[in-house]
């Protein structure tokens, strides 16, 4: 077997159906045991929920599988929107792992937002590569009570030691802050 596969393929090729866990996996993960070709320490790609499994054990309609891919939400508080340098997030990634930004959300603006405007990126000074487009624009954010989620433009592997960095291409013009709360998803 291949070390990950896209969705539940042994399923599908018995089944003759193109599946996913669809949301059940604690009563499909089972299924997927020694009879279908699963090993312990294969991996499984969920195409429904995104997440990533890993065997355990593979007894006959009772493989034991583990979830190996978590979210983690780290809070900026009160990032600068008056400023176009850096503001760097440290990735929260162990040593043997990596992470992916998989959401970026923006509340508790201090002003309405409506000049500010830049991206996220994967080295400091909008250098590396775009996980949020420079083009962004934050102008839904009118005041605090309102949160806008940004538009991911890339998703790139992000080691131990990595940072993200808020780089505004247009900032404010007047002292406005807000925070960014960014949502990585790590691998083990």
């Amino acid at each position: 077997m291949p070390a990950i596969y896209s969705g539940l393929q042994p399923y599908a090729k018995a089944a003759g159906l193109s599946v996913s866990l669809g949301g059940t996996p604690s009563t499909l993960l089972p299924l997927y045991d020694v009879s279908s070709g699963w090993q312990p320490g294969d991996m499984l790609f969920d195409t429904y929920s995104g997440n990533i499994f890993r065997c355990l054990a593979n007894t006959v309609s009772a493989a034991v599988w583990v979830p190996v891919s978590d979210i983690t939400t780290v809070k900026a508080v009160g990032q600068n929107f008056n400023i176009t340098t850096d503001q760097a997030t440290v990735v929260p990634v162990t040593a043997t792992g990596f992470a992916y930004l998989d959401k970026v959300i923006v509340a508790n603006a201090s002003i309405s937002l409506t000049t500010a405007a830049g991206g996220i990126y994967s080295a400091a000074s909008k250098g590396g590569t775009a996980l949020v487009a420079a083009a962004q624009t934050y102008a839904t954010l009118t005041g605090s009570t309102i949160v806008a989620e940004l538009t991911i433009a890339a998703r790139l592997k992000l080691v131990s030691g990595s940072s993200v960095y808020l780089n505004l291409t247009t900032a404010q013009g007047a002292a406005a802050t807000a925070d960014v709360y960014y949502e990585f998803k790590t691998l083990t």
